[in-house]
């Protein structure tokens, strides 16, 4: 749907004047968010195998913040899963057997 400048849509999808952004201007306004792929470490990942990419990512813990979030994560998932929740809060109506 196309919004006008008033955020209201315009009439059977119609452009007019008023025409604020097409679907490319919002794609190519997200890309600027997304890394370059151009860098050394997506150029060689393009390359690997995902075994290759795996043992290279293990062995040179590379790139290090990925590294650190991922061992946090394995480490995370030995624990037993309590549920989602908005607050902080556990659901009491969610216990294991109520379901």
């Amino acid at each position: 749907m196309t919004t006008t400048n008033s955020g209201s849509p315009t009439t059977n999808g119609q452009a007019t004047q008023q025409y604020i952004k097409s679907d490319e201007d919002l794609a190519g306004q997200f890309r600027k968010y997304l890394p370059d792929t151009s860098i050394e470490r997506f150029q060689r990942a393009a390359r690997q195998t995902p075994e290759e990419y795996s043992r290279y990512f293990d062995e040179n813990r590379s790139p290090p913040w990925l590294h650190e979030l991922v061992t946090e994560w394995g480490e995370l998932i030995k624990e037993p899963f309590k549920g989602v929740t908005t607050d902080g809060k556990p659901c009491t109506l969610c216990r294991k057997g109520n379901m």
